[in-house]
């Protein structure tokens, strides 16, 4: 993890050794044939979530493909995941179908949190 230099320093190790004890259950589980996707697709979602999160409400410049893309791309990406964790089999179009519904699913967790993202200065398509 590195130094924390921030506050709570013990709940973020607390919650950094969860997370990587699951990256690393579910990499060790990984068929040989899903693995590469599987570590694709967990690049995009934390890409995305980086390129997201950095984002400043004050910043009056972004365009839309700044503000869309990165959270299609998370919301997609964390569902095609699953399927390459849980072994689902493959489903002509389902990669394009669950990009496509990527958009509809981050918006709706974008409307559950909006005051509180408002609050908390986060750029979102509402918020912004």
């Amino acid at each position: 993890m590195g130094e924390w230099i921030g506050k709570n320093s013990e709940l973020i190790r607390y919650i950094y050794t969860g997370l990587r004890d699951a990256f690393e259950y579910m990499k060790a589980y990984q068929r040989p044939e899903t693995r590469k996707n599987f570590f694709e697709q967990s690049y995009v979602f934390f890409h995305s979530q980086e390129v997201d999160r950095v984002k400043d409400l004050s910043n009056a410049n972004y365009t839309n493909e700044e503000l869309y893309i990165p959270i299609i791309l998370k919301s997609s990406s964390s569902r095609l995941i699953v399927r390459s964790v849980i072994s689902a089999s493959l489903d002509e179009g389902f990669d394009n179908r669950t990009f496509f519904y990527g958009i509809y699913n981050q918006l709706a967790d974008d409307f559950a949190d909006m005051f509180d993202d408002m609050k908390d200065s986060v750029v979102t398509p509402y918020t912004y």
